[in-house]
């Protein structure tokens, strides 16, 4: 009898790891549908709602066609979920990285989106433009001339090769700086060549902020999907919970944070490589991906929330124009 127990009791024992091991492969493989279902039906959805009106400025860094193709599929990734959503964003990209025919047919996508604008930063994004506040004016205005015109002549072989039927390329009005440290040259540079916006976060060191001029924007501040500010797959995210706190909390006495009738204007930024898998190079990090989309159509679907361009913020400010709300 005790050994017909014993047998009984490691048969149960043996039906409850294999029960546990089989509830972790299904949470494994549908952890990203249920987290999103708990999170819309959650109460701290309606908890952590915008308290007051605010403009957000979604923006992805880093599209850079030298990465591998492998990489490729999340770029159409990136455009198809913007698409779907109709949602307002800027991508930065590197002129010099333009060529692959891959890479070209996804940035065509872009290029001709209407809810996707495309803001240039720098040219090569090497060494030397790590070190761009360095440089004096004339050499500033060159790489940043240089960027500018490779784009125009490249999205033009795009377009012809593609049967595009147009009379001129339009170039990007924003611009943001690989290392985040500019002076008053690179911001002179940038209205000499026609920008009309300045986008990045503001580094501490031997330079002040610069600030905004009559016809020209500058947003130096901003909140990020990473927890430490910075890009790479090794960052953890913020929860749509803290992203959505700090936008209710954003507060900055250091930089001028732009306004529109006393309505905040905040970036809402992450960088493409974010999303790669730490573990299986060129792979999604489907957690990230779930926390980012949640988040993004959580804002969508908030009353007290408008997303805008460099562009579009631009057409604003110049126009002296009332709040949108």
């Amino acid at each position: 009898m005790k050994k017909n127990k014993r047998i009984r009791v490691l048969a149960v024992i043996i039906i409850l790891v294999m029960l546990f091991i089989i509830a972790n492969i299904l949470i494994f493989l549908f952890y990203p549908y249920f987290s999103e279902f708990y999170y819309y039906n959650s109460p701290k959805y309606d908890v952590l709602k915008m308290q007051e009106p605010v403009y957000i400025m979604p923006y992805i860094g880093d599209i850079d066609g030298e990465v591998s193709e492998d990489w490729f599929f999340f770029y159409e990734k990136l455009v198809d979920f913007y698409e779907e959503e109709g949602i307002p964003v800027t991508f930065s990209f590197y002129p010099a990285s333009i060529g692959d025919e891959e890479f070209n047919k996804i940035f065509l996508k872009m290029y001709e989106m209407d809810n996707i604008e495309l803001m240039q930063k720098g040219f090569r994004g090497d060494a030397r433009e790590m070190e761009i506040y360095k440089l004096p004016y004339e050499e500033q205005r060159s790489i940043i001339k240089e960027g500018q015109d490779v784009f125009k002549q490249k999205m033009a072989e795009i377009l012809r090769e593609n049967n595009r039927e147009f009379s001129f390329v339009e170039v990007p009005i924003s611009y943001n700086q690989i290392s985040g440290i500019v002076n008053n040259d690179t911001e002179r540079a940038l209205i000499d060549l026609g920008f009309k916006m300045y986008f990045d976060m503001f580094v501490e060191g031997d330079y002040a902020p610069i600030d905004s001029e009559r016809d020209f924007y500058v947003t130096e501040y901003g909140i990020s999907f990473t927890e430490n500010g910075y890009a790479g797959k090794e960052n953890r995210f913020r929860t749509p919970f803290e992203v959505t706190r700090e936008i209710n909390r954003f507060n900055r006495e250091d930089v001028k944070v732009l306004e529109i009738n006393d309505v905040k204007i905040i970036p809402l930024w992450v960088h493409q490589q974010d999303f790669e898998s730490v573990d299986k190079e060129n792979k999604l990090d489907k957690e990230k991906w779930n926390i980012y989309t949640s988040t993004m159509k959580t804002l969508k679907n908030d009353s007290k929330v408008i997303f805008l361009t460099p562009r579009k913020l631009y057409e604003l400010k110049s126009r002296g124009s009332t709040a949108l709300f």
